[in-house]
């Protein structure tokens, strides 16, 4: 046995079939043979190539094939060999014994393990020590053998430190992963009512912190959860995300949520479609809303183009470009003595926007989302194409007026609009004027030294690929002409600038 396990361990080729050998090495294990310091040996070096896997993995292969001998042989008879986890270091303990709590009903002693770890003990957390830990104590808490694991860790949740939430909520997170992945499990979580009860604490947690990390694992447990229960739970998360009384952090929390719910019947279907266009309306997407409330709108949109674009509502494409320009809300001003330092809180946010942005426009080039993409567009109000020339426009200038990323982002908006809505970029006169002199400024400055120098390099030649791309569908005018000019005098520059352009 702890040679098959140092097969394992070694590396190479061989870890690769650690899923092939995991299972029989795993009964070799849970014979009686096997005990002592063999298989302290073993488990411990066996648990160390766990691949961080829902599904597989060796330390599920343990807990399952432990599990079973304790199922058929009693607890009792199990007793031995559970009890040399707990001479693992704790993370791998937790690991086995949790695994092992899938099958079969743990003796209280596993069962405090399990519930009463405090991830402050490792000195702030090694990611690989809390992840083990999480997953262990996961997967005994979607399981009906051990229901008091569930109901412990939930009710924990209102009264743990900020380091013991972060650690709770994953836990459920991981407890939700085990129950998705196994269609034919007995989970506590898949009992409507239970799914509430969780539910409603993870977003109670919401409404109290506003940690960003811990908000992105609840709204991963939230939305995996509902894909469960679609019926009982999008109401609830509707009226969460509409009620005025709740704090914006929580509506940012449902909306995040909302990109990871899967329906699957005609009914589910229609029912996401509903709290999806709620989620997405002008009432909550909007640039009043706390920057984590309308990033997590542009995520789900995007999400939702790329997965379900029937379902995306005309009016949040609107909501959309909006968020293409600088907000004057999110800038502050902050005093370092003889200096005032410009932050911008929404960059992050301008880039989410353009991302969304193209893979609308891209889009548009896929069959598999053309159609859906083509007639979205074309219910699109005479607002949005209005909006997003004047936006690009705006957002198109040079290092001193906005980030250089966010100007190339717009200006190559512009190269695929010029492809896909000619007559929209052609009947916006004042706003391709504007474009170019803003390129003619960009191509014609002295570029930096070093990195931001091979930035602006990037830069030119995108600008250049623009000015082609409008003079290609008939774009004409005093600073169209200017703009020509100046590239006239950089071939080089215009050779790369085409490459770029056929490319696309």
């Amino acid at each position: 046995a702890l040679g098959l396990v140092e097969v394992i361990v070694r590396g190479g080729a061989a870890t690769a079939r650690a899923q092939d050998i995991a299972q029989p090495v795993a009964k070799l294990l849970a014979s009686p043979a096997v005990q002592g310091a063999t298989l302290e040996k073993s488990v411990s070096a066996f648990a160390l190539v766990e691949p961080g896997s829902h599904t597989s993995g060796p330390s599920l292969a343990i807990g399952a094939v432990f599990g079973s001998f304790a199922s058929v042989n009693g607890i009792d008879a199990a007793a031995a060999k559970l009890d040399m986890f707990r001479r693992l270091p704790v993370h791998l303990q937790i690991l086995c014994v949790g695994s092992c709590g899938l099958y079969v009903s743990l003796p209280a002693a596993c069962l405090a393990t399990l519930t009463e770890i405090n991830p402050s003990a490792f000195g702030g957390g090694q990611e690989e020590i809390l992840s083990a830990i999480a997953v262990g104590v996961g997967r005994s808490a979607s399981s009906n053998k051990n229901p008091t694991v569930l109901t412990s860790i939930v009710e924990k949740l209102n009264i743990a430190t900020d380091v013991m939430l972060l650690h709770i909520v994953r836990c459920i997170k991981e407890a939700i992963l085990v129950t998705l992945s196994d269609s034919s499990s007995s989970s506590l979580l898949l009992q409507q009512d239970v799914a509430l009860l969780t539910v409603t604490a993870l977003l109670d947690v919401a409404a109290r912190n506003d940690d960003a990390a811990l908000a992105d694992y609840i709204s991963e447990a939230v939305g995996r959860l509902t894909s469960l229960h679609i019926t009982s739970l999008t109401s609830r998360l509707d009226a969460v995300a509409s009620d005025p009384s709740k704090k914006l952090s929580v509506a940012a929390v449902v909306v995040g949520a909302m990109k990871l719910v899967v329906p699957r019947s005609r009914e589910e279907i229609q029912q996401t479609t509903v709290l999806l266009q709620r989620l997405l309306s002008p009432d909550i997407f909007n640039r009043s809303g706390t920057a984590a409330l309308r990033k997590s709108c542009v995520l789900l949109l995007h999400a939702t183009l790329l997965q379900r674009p029937s379902m995306v509502p005309s009016a949040a494409l609107v909501s959309l470009v909006k968020e293409l320009v600088i907000d004057k809300q999110l800038v502050r001003e902050v005093d370092l003595g003889p200096f005032k330092h410009r932050v911008d809180h929404g960059v992050e946010l301008r880039k989410l926007a353009f991302e969304c942005l193209h893979s609308l426009l891209d889009g548009l080039k896929k069959p598999q989302l053309a159609a859906s993409l083509s007639q979205l567009l074309s219910h699109a109000s005479q607002e949005f194409w209005m909006e997003l020339m004047k936006n690009l426009a705006a957002a198109s200038g040079g290092p001193e007026e906005v980030e250089l990323e966010v100007s190339c982002s717009a200006l190559m908006a512009v190269i695929k609009l010029c492809q896909s809505h000619a007559d929209v970029v052609k009947s916006s006169q004042a706003e391709v004027s504007l474009i170019a002199r803003k390129i003619y400024s960009l191509i014609t400055s002295k570029p930096k030294e070093g990195y931001e120098g091979e930035k602006h390099v990037d830069a030119t030649r995108i600008a250049i690929a623009c000015i082609n791309s409008l003079e290609r569908i008939g774009s004409q005018g005093n600073d169209m002409t200017q703009a020509l000019k100046a590239i006239d005098s950089m071939p080089e520059r215009r050779r790369e600038a085409l490459v770029l352009l056929e490319g696309r």
